[in-house]
């Protein structure tokens, strides 16, 4: 089984470049690795300079062992499915938009599929943002609400056999006929029926979704890495806190992570004049007040240092700092 690694945080605190940097050290140990986004921002582009189609698996130009996904839910469903009739669908076009209520499910399938591949000796995924990495890590509960008994009278109707023809008639007459009815008033009948039918194609393949359920333990079992990564000026304090009450509260294994931090910088600077004696002593002082209040909440903590040049360099230093605490 491929060993899952997380790396979740508020945003704007590096977790793309440092978890980017973490799937290359991997990749350096000779590990089969896949860097796989769910991230609707897509920094990995940026950070990697690379042109890749989303929801395609690309081979990173110097590790040829480390693969790259860019998520997709769209693609992932149709890979799920083995469809490739789903492009025209109105309904999963919405559906499968980011921040459109099915990403995070959609994001659990395709890890399920990446694991089930066996390819991979570690899959490192980069989550999006603050509350939007809770939702992932509830999708879960979203499928069971979805497959529930409020939809059990369409999916009866629809696994009666006929599919297509009379269906929507079938639906009209049933006992969820007002909600649809209602809905067919503002939408027009052509949509409603493109939902029912969205609907049954959905429930035709339930079993991929109720597959993904089984990956769910594993992410909170302490089979999984999961690294929360804070700025070492938090100024996203009070962010920071909620996001780690909810995710540690449900992540069995969590390591912390202090980007940017100033330490090493800062002891190596020597300023003359007061007032720049002053700033050093500000931000030395933030520095140690964000080890002494994150550090002792998780099992092992991981720092890199503030670096102030290209994102090459970055990348080739931060890699280097993971085989530094690992040798």
């Amino acid at each position: 089984m491929s060993q899952l690694e997380f790396f979740f945080g508020t945003g704007g605190v590096g977790k793309s470049t440092i978890s980017t940097s973490r799937a290359l050290h991997l990749a350096s140990q000779n590990k089969n690795v896949l860097l796989l986004t769910i991230d609707p921002a897509k920094r990995l582009k940026e950070i990697l300079e690379i042109e890749i189609q989303d929801g395609v698996v690309a081979q990173h130009s110097t590790y040829k062992n480390l693969n790259i996904l860019l998520m997709s839910p769209f693609e992932t469903l149709k890979r799920a499915t083995g469809s490739n009739s789903l492009d025209k669908n109105r309904i999963l076009s919405i559906l499968t938009q980011p921040y459109a209520g099915m990403n995070e499910i959609f994001s659990l399938i395709e890890i399920d599929l990446q694991m089930s591949s066996n390819k991979y000796d570690f899959i490192v995924v980069d989550t999006p943002p603050g509350e939007h990495f809770l939702d992932f890590l509830h999708s879960a509960k979203k499928i069971n609400s979805f497959f529930n008994k409020s939809f059990l009278d369409l999916f009866q109707h629809i696994n009666s056999g006929n599919k297509t023809t009379g269906l929507f008639k079938k639906v009209m007459n049933s006992g969820i006929d007002k909600v649809l009815s209602g809905l067919n008033k503002v939408t027009g009948e052509g949509f409603v029926h493109e939902f029912v039918e969205t609907i049954a194609l959905l429930n035709e393949h339930k079993a991929i979704f109720i597959e993904a359920l089984k990956l769910e333990q594993i992410i909170k079992s302490d089979k999984t890495n999961c690294f929360m990564v804070i700025s070492a000026d938090h100024k996203k304090n009070q962010e920071s806190k909620a996001l780690f009450q909810s995710g540690t509260s449900i992540l069995k294994n969590s390591s912390l992570v202090i980007n940017r931090d100033l330490s090493e910088t800062l002891s190596n600077w020597s300023p003359k004049s007061d007032e720049l004696k002053h700033i050093k002593n500000v931000l030395q002082k933030k520095s140690e007040e964000a080890k002494k209040q994150w550090s002792p909440l998780f099992q092992k903590t991981y720092i890199f240092n503030e670096i102030s040049s290209n994102i090459e360099d970055q990348l080739a230093t931060l890699t280097k700092r993971w085989t530094t605490y690992e040798s």
